[in-house]
């Protein structure tokens, strides 16, 4: 499996120029099974997408037709419009010209992504001549519980697409490192570089490996690099494969209280707590995920799977009984 990163820089609202010199740059790289390119590759990160946007058709046509013409698969977000409203979309297209698509879960408050875009509900993976691959868009990346590995089959490469800023590159770095690191995969990062109206980019684009080693780490403008991955994405150990995934047992975890509260709901994001428990984590309105049945009894819990919502009266009164105090870390959503 040989796969392709485009790192480009993606000039403003300018769609058809855009798709142009992706084309160049796919036509120029060697054969490759799989060309990912940055989010919203044919407007830049357009907040504001109305009048912007593209249809559901116009960037999928030429996905497909890259696709066909050079026997891969073609991946990258655009900002769709979709009915009345917008979605941010990535497109895994394949060669015979039947695609995937995934809309952005997690939108950046933070930047007002929110605002004009609708957010996706479902995760979505894909199989492509033998590999798996999860699909995901930038801010997702700050997600981990999101992007569990715990799937049958699992996946082999987490995609994340970006248009991820140059004052946060060391979160990108390091949570790209981490996703790999705990789900026992690859992951291709593929941000954009140079600058719009609101933000700088310096790529950043790399491949990391399941124990924590990047392939690449792009910075230059408008580079492409092939990657092959391994031959055997189980990663062998000595002869056997990596278990952490399914080798999960009881924790001894103590005390752990952890707060994102979004400024403009002013209600809680994300809460993780343990307690000599079984891989408790509660992330994203309040889901909380369980490897094995059990309940706290003031959270009235079941095994597996709660969600709901949670305002920020309740978020208070979790840590005056957890801690005896309030333990709020006020973060602002940003990537």
């Amino acid at each position: 499996m040989k796969l392709t990163l485009i790192q480009t820089d993606i000039l403003w609202l300018q769609p058809s120029l855009n798709m142009r010199r992706a084309e160049a740059m796919i036509a120029d790289a060697e054969k490759s099974d799989v060309y990912i390119l940055p989010e919203m590759f044919t407007t830049g990160f357009a907040v504001h997408p109305e009048g912007k946007a593209e249809d559901d058709e116009a960037a999928l046509s030429w996905m497909k037709d890259m696709a066909r013409r050079y026997d891969a698969a073609i991946g990258g977000s655009v900002a769709v419009k979709v009915g009345d409203g917008y979605r941010n979309r990535f497109y895994f297209v394949m060669p015979d010209g039947s695609s995937v698509r995934y809309d952005k879960r997690h939108l950046l408050t933070y930047g007002g992504e929110h605002l004009s875009y609708t957010h996706g509900e479902d995760r979505v993976e894909v199989e492509f001549r033998g590999v798996r691959f999860l699909l995901q868009v930038c801010y997702d990346l700050r997600f981990p519980v999101f992007s569990r590995n715990s799937g049958t089959p699992p996946y082999d490469v987490a995609i994340y697409v970006a248009s991820w800023p140059i004052s946060r590159m060391r979160v990108w770095d390091t949570l790209l490192h981490a996703r790999a690191i705990e789900n026992q995969c690859y992951v291709a990062g593929v941000n954009r570089v140079g600058s719009d109206k609101a933000c700088q980019y310096s790529g950043g684009t790399m491949l990391v490996d399941a124990y924590g080693l990047s392939e690449l780490d792009v910075a230059e403008a408008d580079i492409l690099q092939w990657l092959e991955l391994a031959d055997y994405l189980c990663l062998l150990v000595e002869g056997k494969e990596l278990h952490g995934l399914v080798d999960r047992h009881v924790e001894q975890l103590v005390g752990v209280l952890a707060f994102v509260v979004d400024f403009e709901y002013v209600a809680l994001e994300a809460f993780a707590m343990a307690v000599v428990a079984l891989e408790c984590e509660v992330v994203h309105e309040l889901h909380l995920y369980l490897d094995g049945a059990f309940a706290l009894a003031f959270l009235a819990a079941s095994a597996f799977g709660v969600e709901g919502e949670v305002g920020w009266g309740v978020a208070q009164l979790f840590g005056k009984l957890l801690v005896g105090e309030q333990l709020a870390y006020l973060v602002p959503c940003a990537h």
